[in-house]
């Protein structure tokens, strides 16, 4: 029986969805939220979104055009603060056209204290999305008011560990905390056409390469760099090894880095994949590896990483790092190997340990893939978020 089956019949009741990040984006948690929306507007519930971005560009408009949802935009200012206060007028506006039941917002900070405002004029519950690095990269000013907001919640959806225990340091009540962890839909990554994975090797020159593949904005807290620098380790002793990163981002940085240690001819850096491609770009891989760290300046780090369960479910072990969420995503030892991200030594040393044990790496992808069907299916997830949701509704 489904969780759902349990939940009171629903009448339509009016969910606006709040959040910075939405698709076309295609972040991490563009792709859950984006998820969540559909599938409860699948089982009765009338969901509208509210995001930042400008409604008229070209991808934006195109996709949101295609969805049988209202999607509006708020347009980011460029003062500090005032796009806040711009949604939360656009909540009140919308609320006063058409009631809302639920406001949900997609982060932790700082929308959730928007939605804290917003309950103080409309009387509606709201809950919130947390996922470690909207509660850790927060300016120190603010951490009392998102405290409050925290607190008043009606439900907090953390994704990790990582990220319940960063609510629990912010004074928030377990009673309110519901740990849901990212989750992807098995299908995809199942049998994936070894056709399609050959031509993609040929056409980026990959063929007859051993391949280490990152998935990540090109960011510098997400650990390219970490990699590349322990690259010339693994090459010493695996000569047709080549490392593959797809992201968007400015790719100068790292190609000026493999030119300085050597390993120029061994990069290979693609800014964007389909969803669709996606299987088959994990798929021609022998490992995943991202090293994500804690940025010094916002401190932000990795709050689980959906692309570790994406790799899994292809089979293929994942090198991480041993912070933030990461450590839920990769079971350290079983399907992957946890590492300091900031240690080039651990990272190669890691890879290497996967390269030259072919047995264990493929073992290591088998858990990983068991693990992935066993406890992060995207239906399960849907199914809790589901519940939650009526719970708060209707309590």
């Amino acid at each position: 029986m489904s969780l759902s089956s349990l939940l009171p019949e629903k009448i339509g009741e009016r969910i606006l969805l709040i959040t910075g990040l939405y698709y076309p984006n295609v972040a991490g948690s563009s792709r859950l939220l984006k998820d969540v929306v559909d599938h409860l507007n699948t089982c009765g519930y009338s969901v509208e979104v509210l995001a930042l971005g400008a409604a008229g560009a070209p991808a934006i408009h195109a996709f949101d055009s295609k969805q049988n949802y209202k999607i509006w935009r708020v347009p980011p200012t460029k003062i500090r603060g005032t796009t806040n206060i711009q949604v939360l007028m656009k909540i009140l506006s919308l609320h006063r056209h058409a009631p809302y039941d639920l406001i949900f917002s997609g982060v932790g900070y700082p929308l959730t204290i928007v939605a804290y405002f917003a309950r103080a004029f409309i009387k509606k519950p709201y809950m919130s999305y947390c996922y470690g690095e909207d509660l850790t990269g927060v300016p120190e000013k603010m951490k009392k008011l998102l405290s409050v907001s925290l607190r008043n919640a009606f439900a907090l959806l953390p994704i990790s560990r990582f990220a319940e225990s960063e609510l629990v340091n912010y004074g928030v009540s377990e009673k309110i905390i519901h740990r849901v962890p990212c989750a992807i839909e098995m299908a995809p990554y199942v049998n994936v056409d070894p056709q399609a994975v050959e031509k993609m090797r040929q056409e980026w020159g990959l063929s007859g390469k051993r391949v280490i593949f990152t998935m990540a904005r090109l960011e510098a807290r997400k650990g390219h760099d970490i990699i590349l620098q322990g690259l010339p380790s693994v090459v010493e002793q695996i000569p047709d090894v080549h490392y593959l990163i797809v992201g968007k981002g400015d790719p100068a940085p790292l190609t000026e880095l493999a030119t300085s240690l050597g390993v120029a001819d061994r990069l290979t850096i693609v800014s964007y994949v389909s969803d669709e491609d996606l299987p088959v770009v994990y798929s021609l891989c022998e490992v995943y590896a991202m090293v994500s760290r804690r940025d010094p300046v916002t401190q932000f780090l990795e709050g689980f990483g959906i692309c570790y369960l994406e790799a899994a479910a292809c089979g293929k072990p994942c090198v991480a790092g041993n912070e933030g969420g990461c450590p839920d995503a990769v079971a350290d030892g079983e399907t992957g190997i946890l590492v300091d991200p900031t240690s080039p030594e651990q990272v190669s040393a890691a890879l290497l340990k996967i390269l030259t044990d072919p047995v264990k790496a493929q073992e290591m992808g088998e858990k990983g893939r068991q693990r992935v069907k066993r406890e992060f299916t995207r239906k399960t997830m849907l199914e809790t978020v589901e519940a939650i949701v009526g719970k708060v509704i209707h309590s």
